[in-house]
Order: C-alpha cells, then structure tokens, then sequence
C-alpha cells in the first residue's frame, strides 16, 4: 500500500531534530571540558568553544529543520509527497 507524506509538523520536527543534535553533541562538552581542564593556551580555548557546542549545534539544527520543513511543505503542495510504501506485519 503507498502512502504519500504531504505534510511535516515544522515545529514539532524541529524540536525533535534539536534535542537529537543536543544528545549527539554531549560528545564535544565531554572533549571540551578535558581540553579546558588539561590544555594551556590555544587548544584551552578550543576547549571553551566545545562546551558551547551543543547550544550552537541546537540552535543551528531547529533553524535548519524549521526551515527544511517549510519548504518540503511548500513544494509538496506543488508536486506531492514523498511516496512510501507500507504494509502490515
């Protein structure tokens, strides 16, 4: 059976896709706070801008996905959906 995906909720998918980005980016706070609290001077910065890695990268991703979703709203009024194809299991 195919079902056409004609609609993204923008906010919704958004704040999904941020909170994702917020998770994954746990990753560099963990980096930055060793390089903060073992490194001296360029890479001590490096490390600061690490630990501000998940905020940047929350802030850039709901923008990115609010945006990505208003225009896949857009032209699939224009031209369609994605088609998917489903089945029962």
């Amino acid at each position: 059976m195919k079902k056409q995906i004609t609609h993204i909720s923008v906010i919704q998918t958004s704040k999904v896709v941020a909170l994702m980005y917020a998770l994954m980016s746990l990753l560099y706070t963990v980096i930055g706070i060793f390089m903060v609290a073992f490194c001296t001077g360029p890479l001590r910065a490096a490390g600061i801008f690490y630990i501000l890695m998940p905020v940047i990268m929350v802030t850039v991703g709901f923008l990115f996905m609010l945006l990505f979703c208003w225009l896949y709203n857009v032209v699939a009024g224009w031209v369609g959906g994605i088609e998917v194809t489903v089945e029962e299991k």
